[in-house]
């Protein structure tokens, strides 16, 4: 099964594509602005394509497209927010071409998981930068530097010595799972850091006082911790089983075989 995603950051579009990838399906993003909807299919011939509500709430001419389209065996719009302030031709559009699909937030296990403790990765705050930075946890970030231990990997660089530079996920993950706290940005690895008992807090509401007491007592995390429900079978393989019934056996034994290693 071939699939392919409009170009989007979305976490959950990422997620879902790793967890395909991860059982053999290829996935292909495209980019709508380089290569026109038709020449994309004539030339990937796709089994499925994926969208997300932004992007056919903000390009009418790729909703229009789609619903003229009728060789792929499924157009999956993966449903993340209210559709709210869309143009009417974009409604119209979406609610005869697509299989409206509800994704919850889940773990990407696929990238995300089975880190390691690594002598010299320890921190008491540790950020994972995979988008640019933004006022709020460039703010969060720097009042950390000051007053704790904090390291900071990723693909996007900040102005602050504590950032390490890229790093492959794995390593990622190893630094993720030797952190006492993880500061995480408008919610996009929080199922990733539960699924791996990391203890995170959002940047947008972070309590200096919280933090403070997160860092300095393992009793105090843990009690954090155990207020938050398992996330073991909340993962984008869970939500490939539900969005791909075809693939819902290979999925599902894909999740368990990770969950025992």
């Amino acid at each position: 099964m071939k699939t392919v995603f409009v170009q989007t950051n979305s976490i959950m579009a990422l997620g879902i594509a790793a967890s395909l990838m991860a059982i053999k399906q290829p996935c292909i993003f495209w980019n709508p602005q380089t290569k026109s909807f038709f020449d994309m299919v004539d030339e990937l011939k796709p089994d499925v394509i994926v969208v997300t509500q932004e992007h056919l709430a903000n390009d009418s001419q790729l909703a229009l497209a789609m619903k003229n389209f009728d060789e792929a065996k499924k157009i999956v719009c993966l449903e993340t927010a209210i559709k709210t302030q869309w143009s009417q031709i974009s409604l119209d559009c979406a609610d005869v071409l697509c299989d409206w699909t509800l994704i919850e937030p889940a773990a990407n296990v696929a990238q995300f998981s089975h880190g390691k403790r690594v002598e010299g990765y320890d921190s008491d705050v540790f950020y994972f930068s995979d988008q640019p930075a933004s006022p709020v946890i460039m703010k969060v970030l720097a009042n950390c530097a000051n007053k704790y231990k904090l390291k900071i990997v990723g693909p996007h660089s900040l102005p602050l010595i504590q950032f390490l530079g890229q790093a492959d996920l794995s390593t990622v993950c190893d630094f993720m799972v030797s952190t006492k706290v993880a500061i995480d940005y408008r919610d996009r690895h929080i199922m990733d850091y539960r699924f791996n008992d990391i203890l995170s807090i959002p940047a947008e509401s972070l309590d200096a006082i919280e933090l403070d007491k997160c860092i300095n007592s393992s009793q105090y995390r843990t009690k954090r911790m155990k207020l938050h429900q398992s996330v073991k079978d909340k993962t984008y393989f869970h939500n490939i089983a539900k969005i791909f019934p075809e693939l819902s056996t290979i999925a599902l034994e894909k999740i368990k075989s990770i969950n025992n290693e």
